[in-house]
């Protein structure tokens, strides 16, 4: 096991290259998107409520959109503007192959901008008065989501493929620093009678505020 100094010496000496930061990121979040994308497809097999089922349906559908358009935005703005001319012509028509397949559902940066993380405001103008929900162009259901899932994993492997090792690297590089900051969850836990207790001061502010 190293000491801390031993990890503080090891970190200084492998600082991630914007590249490397960028394919770690890309796989976290493809990570993320196939384990919702799996959490959906599974929820059927559990007893619950059909309200409770539906809203778990559609939290869980509007956050794996949030992540594929971070994806795409990620790959745009951070990975590709990093790679070298040889590794920008290898990976160029095979990103291009998958896109085609992923511009089946070209709205979903919008989707995620407008509804899915966002004010439901399209250029200051509220998305349910101006705009049609229906008009968005992205999964509708989840063969879709996961024939979108399915691109995003076969690119992430290129990638992979292309920086053999570099994910795994700097995923033991984030768990040194953890471990020499002694990274813990900070944890401010109400309970029951203590969250109760504030609303019913909450709510008679309120009433005096109204009063006055």
């Amino acid at each position: 096991m190293l000491h801390r100094n031993q990890i503080i010496y090891f970190m200084k000496e492998t600082v991630p290259t914007p590249l490397e930061e960028s394919i770690h990121i890309l796989n976290v979040l493809n990570n993320l998107i196939n384990e919702h994308q799996r959490a959906l497809a599974h929820l059927t097999e559990y007893n619950v409520d059909v309200n409770v089922f539906m809203t778990l349906n559609h939290m869980t559908f509007q956050y794996t959109i949030i992540q594929v358009a971070s994806y795409l935005d990620e790959y745009h703005s951070y990975f590709s503007q990093n790679l070298n001319e040889i590794q920008k012509e290898y990976i160029k028509p095979l990103y291009r192959r998958i896109k085609e397949e992923i511009n089946r559902f070209p709205d979903v940066k919008n989707f995620r901008n407008h509804i899915s993380a966002h004010n439901l405001r399209i250029k200051n103008k509220s998305v349910a008065l101006y705009q049609d929900f229906n008009t968005y162009r992205v999964p509708q259901n989840i063969i879709e989501l996961g024939f979108l899932t399915v691109c995003i994993d076969t690119l992430t492997k290129i990638i992979n493929g292309m920086f053999p090792g570099t994910y795994e690297k700097i995923g033991n590089l984030v768990n040194l620093k953890n471990k020499q900051e002694g990274a813990t969850n900070i944890v401010w836990e109400l309970t029951g009678v203590e969250a109760e207790s504030l609303l019913k001061k909450l709510s008679r502010d309120l009433r005096q505020l109204e009063i006055s």
